[in-house]
């Protein structure tokens, strides 16, 4: 998925211009030192990523970007109606508390790891990165034009996808890179990733070279042996499918890292 094109629909709902290009560069950066383990280069992207949300925002409700932004600041005054800008509670409430809920996790949580001699770790930047992600997608849905609500309907799906090496993601197709997985394999990595229902129809879009009458056939013998639930044309994996996908990703994954 190009983030120009999420650049693309921000700037067209006239949002502050360099803090969108900062904050969509600076999501694009997050995620790819996510993927690669850097999670301290990852915390300080997402740092970035908050204060210029604010700036965003601050011009959204009439007020002066700023070089030095408080996080604090703003957000306090936005949600006791400081500002008295005409704009939507989300706005004013909302996406102001999910800033400063992930501003805090960075930063606290660096102190910490510092003061215990713990390193940053992948579960608290993973989550501050999907809350980035929840951050950017609502930007999207409160600004994006209502004529192309499909089409960000798919860009959103694009930025929620799993940040897995190994793992792209373009136009609402998934691709896993590595080509030595059979089928099988294929489906059960998509499906615990993608972490609900799956149908037939989107697992033979994204493993290429087979029919959906092989993908739906791979199916009902996975169900057979109890590794998925499949009913209308959708499939989810059980627990005994998690744990042979799991199997899988220690195997083909987990040792290129």
């Amino acid at each position: 998925m190009s983030h120009e094109r999420v650049k693309s629909d921000l700037l067209a709902a006239g949002l502050h211009e360099a803090s969108v290009e900062r904050l969509v560069n600076d999501y694009d950066q997050m995620r790819k030192k996510l993927s690669i383990g850097e999670y301290t280069e990852a915390g300080a992207y997402v740092g970035n990523f908050c204060e210029n949300l604010v700036n965003i925002l601050r011009d959204v409700v009439g007020e002066e970007v700023e070089q030095d932004v408080s996080v604090h600041s703003f957000v306090k005054k936005s949600i006791s109606n400081g500002y008295h800008a005409d704009v939507s509670n989300w706005v004013r409430v909302t996406l102001p508390r999910m800033v400063q809920a992930t501003y805090e996790l960075r930063s606290k949580r660096d102190t910490v790891h510092t003061n215990l001699d713990i390193p940053v770790n992948h579960a608290d930047t993973q989550t501050a990165v999907r809350q980035c992600t929840w951050m950017l997608c609502e930007l999207l849905r409160e600004f994006g034009q209502e004529d192309d609500i499909d089409e960000i309907a798919g860009i959103i799906d694009d930025l929620s996808s799993p940040i897995v090496p190994h793992i792209d993601s373009h136009n609402g197709t998934r691709l896993i890179t590595k080509a030595d997985l059979e089928t099988k394999q294929e489906i059960l990595v998509h499906l615990y990733y993608h972490g609900s229902e799956l149908s037939a129809d989107r697992l033979t879009k994204w493993i290429p070279g087979k029919s959906k009458v092989q993908i739906t056939g791979i199916i009902g013998s996975m169900k057979q042996a109890r590794e998925v639930f499949y009913e209308d044309g959708k499939a989810k994996l059980t627990t005994k499918g998690e744990m042979l996908a799991l199997e899988i990703i220690d195997e083909h994954f987990e040792a290129d890292e």
